[in-house]
């Protein structure tokens, strides 16, 4: 099975430059071009779509699959990262991610489309995005190397 690990903010949308009233950085929801890349992806490679970003507790898997659908997805969402921030404060999304591995073993490749880098010794499978560009033709293109190549553990050997 490959898997992408998708964040929304900064990966299928861009973030605009003003600011909220609250001090949140609004996006622009959903740029078509950062899509079309993410489908690119999912088409090349039949990869399976597992929600990472915050966007998770909008609600349970059919509605994340709406939202995903509404947003022009065709990719299949099978699922989402469990939440550990409020069980360990230490746990970043990078964490999250492989709980979600470990659960889910045998993984056979993924990747991780997001903005943001607090993926611990998961970096290397990280396709790292800029919030405000979104995903783009290159990160597409090295997403696709990272899910037809095979992941292989760290042994700790």
């Amino acid at each position: 099975m490959k898997i992408i690990f998708l964040d929304f903010d900064g990966v299928i949308n861009r973030q605009v430059k003003s600011m909220h009233e609250d001090g949140e950085w609004l996006f622009d929801l959903w740029v078509p071009e950062c899509v079309k890349w993410l489908n690119h992806i999912t088409d090349a490679t039949g990869a399976k779509i597992v929600v990472s970003s915050s966007w998770k507790h909008c609600g349970d898997l059919p509605k994340l699959k709406g939202i995903l659908k509404d947003a022009g997805v065709t990719g299949e969402c099978i699922g989402s990262t469990p939440t550990l921030e409020g069980i360990d404060p230490g746990c970043g999304r990078g964490h999250e991610i492989a709980a979600w591995i470990y659960q889910h073993w045998p993984v056979e490749s993924f990747v991780i489309l997001d903005d943001g880098c607090d993926m611990v010794h998961l970096m290397p499978r990280l396709v790292r995005t800029e919030s405000k560009n979104g995903l783009t033709e290159q990160h597409s293109r090295f997403a696709i190397g990272q899910l037809v190549a095979r992941y292989q553990p760290r042994t700790g050997k």
